[in-house]
């Protein structure tokens, strides 16, 4: 899927980008002519929030193949959602370095956090239709991932959660110290929500004395 940029973008500038991304997706065989749109939905909605609750996008699928199973996925009928919005009070982080906080985001800003929930739900919308069962492989390649990666975390919440298919995701930077903070993100994500009742993890352990060291397993994210 490419989602259309926001309406903040300068006309010409969206032009020259869009049709430059769309010849190297047809020099590739890619199909190009199938759009839809995206419909969020935000919970207690505040007055002050004017975020668009709908979005355009592309769905691009390969022309390789005599038949695509993505044909058969509801998305290709053009609709996806409604999809749970972020609320922008809800959005996550503060980066010190610039001085920027949620509350004086700009537009742009505010449209790069979605939420892991609005992820999750595109991706069932994306899946919905073709008929997967759990011997079949999914493999999300996102290339412009945000700094929280949600689109991953929205993978790690659907394959804990559901006996379907096995999800495989793969974020991909050009700036390696995005990748560098993003796996400590990740890896931060993983320690509080899963290594706790692993089986793998043992009890809790409290050190009798600061001088007492404990031997730890090493946990690591893979690249």
């Amino acid at each position: 899927m490419m989602f259309q940029a926001q309406s903040q973008t300068q006309t010409h500038t969206l032009i020259k980008h869009r049709r430059l991304v769309e010849d190297k997706l047809m020099a590739a065989d890619l199909n190009i002519s199938n759009s839809a749109s995206v419909y969020f939905h935000i919970v207690d909605q505040h007055n002050a929030d004017r975020r668009r609750l709908m979005q355009p996008t592309q769905v691009i699928y390969s022309n390789s193949f005599p038949h695509s199973d993505w044909e058969d996925s509801s998305v290709m009928r053009g609709k996806v959602g409604p999809a749970p919005l972020i609320r922008v009070k809800d959005m996550r982080g503060y980066d010190y370095e610039q001085d920027i906080d949620t509350s004086r985001m700009t537009a742009q800003e505010r449209t790069e956090q979605r939420g892991v929930p609005c992820a999750c739900e595109i991706i069932k919308c994306c899946l919905a239709g073709m008929q997967l069962t759990s011997d079949d492989l999914v493999v999300v390649a996102d290339i412009m991932p945000n700094r929280f990666a949600e689109l991953g975390a929205a993978m790690y919440e659907l394959q804990k959660n559901s006996s379907g298919p096995d999800l495989v995701y793969h974020g991909f930077f050009k700036n390696p110290g995005q990748a560098s903070e993003l796996r400590g993100h990740m890896a931060g994500h993983l320690l509080e929500n899963w290594w706790e009742t692993h089986v793998d993890a043992g009890p809790p352990v409290r050190p009798v004395s600061s001088t007492e060291n404990i031997a730890l397993p090493d946990l690591k994210v893979a690249n």
